[in-house]
């Protein structure tokens, strides 16, 4: 084996290294949590580690049977760490190794997300031929699955905060059972979705300087705009009782106050985008 090949294993290894050792972390947080609290029975990394992986699996399964979504390891990536991270806040808040819950939100979110996903992939494909980019069926295959990997990164980095926050309503009493939160975490993830979806349609897209790879870094940058808005917004709500409990029964009510100065500033950015691609 060459030199070249040599380092190529190597190198493929650590990013492997690299990937689960992120997918540990917020489980050995949870088990070294737990030593001391002593709240779950019988609770180790190997265990939750198994039950985050077959859940995963699942989901991915379903994934590919209802909407056709290609296995990948950007997606795999992305729905592992996403189900971890959930995995440790049911131990250390709910005394709880269950990912029943999130399992079923998770496949929710794909479910409202697939018609997007499936238009937005068309789309990149239909910009590449335009470009005379001739591909062969592996490479549309290996454009796809980027593609895919790219929105359902940008998907699970806007939705963990808004979970992470309902979670912390459940253990702070302001929520009393786990269906709210579950409901919760349905309504807003959809209002999200659609806030999103709107996002990009506004994106210069169509114009030949703009690429279907800067297209997909915009849908990132818009899902940012959204998270860091709603985050900012979620830490001065839970100082409002009056506003809290509005967001409790009606959460689209109290999240349509931030559509517009959101809108405002992506529209602000891709205005700036398209001045400077166009070299004015």
């Amino acid at each position: 084996m060459s030199a070249q090949n040599n380092e190529q294993k190597y190198l493929s290894q650590m990013v492997n290294a690299h990937k689960v050792a992120n997918i540990l972390m917020p489980l050995v947080e949870a088990v070294e949590i737990n030593k001391h609290t002593e709240s779950v029975d019988k609770v180790d990394v190997k265990t939750l580690f198994k039950n985050v992986i077959e859940t995963g699996g699942r989901i991915s399964e379903t994934l590919a049977e209802s909407h056709n979504f290609t296995d990948t390891s950007l997606i795999s990536d992305k729905l592992f760490l996403t189900l971890a991270k959930s995995l440790r806040n049911s131990v250390v808040m709910f005394n709880a190794t269950s990912l029943q819950l999130i399992e079923s939100e998770v496949l929710d979110v794909f479910d409202e997300c697939a018609p997007f996903l499936s238009s937005f992939c068309s789309e990149a494909m239909k910009d590449i031929s335009s470009r005379g980019g001739q591909l062969s069926d592996m490479e549309k295959m290996r454009v796809e699955m980027d593609i895919q990997g790219h929105v359902v990164g940008a998907l699970m980095r806007m939705f963990m905060p808004v979970w992470l926050f309902h979670t912390s309503l459940r253990t702070s009493g302001h929520v009393k059972d786990s269906e709210t939160i579950v409901e919760l975490n349905v309504r807003v993830s959809k209002f999200l979705i659609e806030l999103l979806f709107k996002m990009t349609a506004k994106i210069s897209n169509k114009e030949s300087s703009v690429s279907s790879m800067f297209y997909m870094n915009g849908l990132t940058v818009a899902a940012e705009i959204i998270t860091t808005s709603v985050h900012e917004y979620n830490t001065k709500l839970v100082k409002s009782p009056q506003h809290l409990s509005q967001y409790l029964s009606s959460p689209e009510s109290i999240l349509q106050a931030l559509v517009e100065p959101i809108s405002a500033n992506f529209s602000t950015m891709n205005s700036v985008i398209k001045t400077v691609l166009s070299g004015k």
